[in-house]
């Protein structure tokens, strides 16, 4: 992929337009000027990922921004790779979540636009440490779904509580075989969604004997 490049080059570059832009001290008057300066998306969620690795973000977190952002094959936002982060305007992204919203479903398209609306925020702040004067993000015009991502998100990182399980293992008990053993499973061994989905009767222990690992 011809815009493809290292961690530390992508992060150099995001660094080196906003300079660029600094230098020229572009006007209110010449905003098409202004709009060509600044990386593209690819280097932005390049240089955001390299900033997720190396906070210790989850790696499903960062295999998620891969998949749904960067990868030019999987990517929701693949036309937009290659373009200026500033030329993606307000309307692009209303029109994008709504163009997902339809194809993909509504959850979908809160998460994408809202990892979209992460990594400007990320290059925003560079640019701030650089003393680069830097749009509004965009997706201040998103009219986002009410109780679909951001509610999921919620819900994840709130714990359930003893007074709520009776009312959650009716409905467990409503989905199929299947879901509601996975959903018992984790509540009852505690492991995380990716482990308990990828578990195998190799690795488990019926019996009280202990298992020699390699």
């Amino acid at each position: 992929h011809r815009g493809e490049m290292s961690l530390p080059q992508a992060r150099d570059a995001c660094r080196a337009v906003l300079g660029r832009v600094a230098e020229g001290n572009p006007t209110p008057g010449d905003i098409r000027a202004e709009a060509k300066t600044g990386p593209t998306l690819a280097q932005a969620i390049t240089s955001y990922l390299e900033g997720m690795r190396n906070g210790g973000a989850r790696p499903t977190s960062i295999e998620t921004i891969q998949r749904e952002l960067q990868d030019p094959k999987t990517s929701y936002l693949k036309s937009w790779l290659e373009r200026n982060l500033r030329t993606i305007t307000a309307r692009d992204c209303r029109d994008k979540h709504g163009a997902i919203s339809i194809f993909n479903g509504k959850h979908v398209a809160n998460r994408v636009l809202r990892n979209f609306r992460t990594v400007w925020n990320h290059i925003s702040r560079e640019a701030l440490i650089d003393d680069v004067e830097w749009p509004q993000n965009p997706t201040l015009a998103v009219n986002w779904h009410a109780g679909e991502s951001e509610g999921f998100e919620e819900s994840r990182q709130e714990p359930l509580s003893w007074s709520r399980l009776p009312t959650w293992r009716k409905a467990v008990d409503s989905l199929s075989p299947v879901r509601r053993d996975y959903h018992l499973f984790v509540l009852l061994t505690g492991l995380r969604r990716t482990d308990a989905c990828t578990l195998r009767w190799a690795h488990v222990n019926l019996t009280d004997e202990e298992i020699e690992t390699e």
